[in-house]
């Protein structure tokens, strides 16, 4: 699971703190999600990624970001590992969902929030003082509740700690499946 101090790093942003801890905090349920939950879990916690791209997304269009197709290209490719992942795990594959979800993905976002999303932070602060208001996740009233994914709102939880190092980023390709192997 990720390290307490990235999950629990101040941006300087609170929306995108809030929304940092909903996404630790779904990775910690589907991680300790049953088997036989483990598939939907995970299609839950995809749509809260999902969700938690876009509004970066949105976050960099607000502020004209520049080089944001290079942050918009990391979501894209994790997304697309995690929907690839995802389908092979509906097929029966849970230990390789299940190593993604407790070993790759963390060390990606730990990589991911302490780089692209710190420098995204600190330009949407500098935005801010030139806007009298950035809209935060409850501003978000043109999205409706089914199509974006429940966000907890409890403090974060206790984890476990490791240390605070970037971790290299998640692999553009997950391994093929092998056409010989068993599915886990």
């Amino acid at each position: 699971m990720p390290s307490t101090c990235v999950a629990e790093m101040s941006s300087g942003v609170p929306m995108m703190d809030q929304l940092h801890h909903d996404i630790f905090e779904a990775l910690e349920k589907v991680s300790r999600s049953t088997d036989q939950a483990f598939s939907n879990e995970y299609r839950i916690f995809v749509a809260k990624m999902e969700y938690a791209f876009r509004r970066e997304d949105q976050w960099m269009e607000e502020i004209d970001l520049p080089a944001s197709n290079l942050h918009q290209e990391q979501h894209a490719r994790v997304l697309g590992a995690l929907h690839n992942v995802h389908s092979r795990v509906m097929d029966g594959e849970l230990r390789l969902g299940r190593e993604v979800v407790d070993h790759l993905l963390p060390q990606w976002l730990e990589f991911h929030i302490s780089t692209v999303d710190m420098a995204l932070a600190l330009a949407m602060q500098l935005a801010q003082t030139e806007t009298p208001h950035t809209p935060s996740i409850q501003d978000t009233s043109e999205t409706s509740q089914e199509a974006r994914p429940a966000l907890a709102t409890e403090p974060t939880s206790s984890r476990a700690v490791s240390s605070c190092r970037p971790s290299p980023p998640l692999p553009d390709r997950i391994p093929k499946r092998s056409p010989h192997a068993p599915h886990s």
